[in-house]
C-alpha cells in the first residue's frame, strides 16, 4: 500500500472530471464507492481503496464479461490490506485458475505476470461475448488486481486466445 498523503472524498471523486478520464490513479486514498467504480470511464484505474466492496469487483467483472464496461479496459488495481473473499469475488462467473494446465497453455504467460504483476491467488474469467477475451483476476495481501490479458488472434485461419500483459 502507498504511504497515506491524502484522502478524496466520494463529492471530489464524482467529479466529471475524474469520472470521464481515461486514466484514473491516485496516490491518495480514494474514498470510491461501488457505484462510481462501476461508472468510472477510465480504461486504467488504480487506488487504494476503503469504501470497494467484494460485490462490487464482483459487478465490475460481470459488467466486462456481458460487454457492458468501457471498451479497451486494461486493468484496475484496488490497493487495500482489507481481507477479500474471493467466493464473493467470483460469484456467478465462470472460472479458470491458473493450474498446471493453464500454465502449459499460455505458454510464457504466466512468468511474465508474475514478474510483472505480482502473485496471489489467479484465475481467468471469459468473456460471454467472446470467449477468446478473457481477464486476469489476481488477489493477494495488498491488491486486488483486474487485467484485461486474454486477446482474439487468427493464425492460419485458426482462432486462438493470446495472453499478454496490457501496456501502461
Amino acid at each position: 500500500m502507498h504511504p497515506i498523503s491524502f484522502i478524496l472524498s466520494p463529492e471530489i471523486l464524482s467529479l466529471p472530471q475524474i469520472m470521464n478520464a481515461l486514466q484514473c490513479s491516485f496516490l491518495g486514498i480514494a474514498t470510491f464507492t461501488d457505484d462510481q467504480l462501476l461508472h468510472l470511464k477510465a480504461k486504467k484505474i488504480s487506488f487504494d481503496c476503503i469504501n470497494i466492496t467484494d460485490d462490487g469487483i464482483n459487478q465490475f467483472i460481470k459488467n466486462w464479461v456481458c460487454g457492458k464496461s468501457v471498451f479497451d479496459f486494461k486493468s484496475l488495481l484496488l490497493w487495500s490490506s482489507q481481507e477479500r473473499d474471493q467466493s464473493i469475488i467470483t460469484r456467478g462467473l465462470e472460472i479458470r485458475p491458473w493450474d498446471d494446465d493453464f500454465r502449459k497453455e499460455a505458454r510464457g504467460f504466466c512468468d511474465d505476470f508474475d514478474r510483472c504483476c505480482g502473485s496471489g491467488l489467479l484465475f481467468q474469467i471469459s468473456r460471454q461475448i467472446d470467449p477468446f477475451e478473457s481477464l486476469t483476476l489476481c488477489i493477494s495481501d495488498d491488491c486486488t488486481s483486474i487485467y484485461a490479458t486474454g486477446k482474439r488472434m487468427t493464425r492460419g485461419g485458426k482462432t486462438y486466445t493470446n495472453y499478454s500483459i496490457p501496456s501502461h
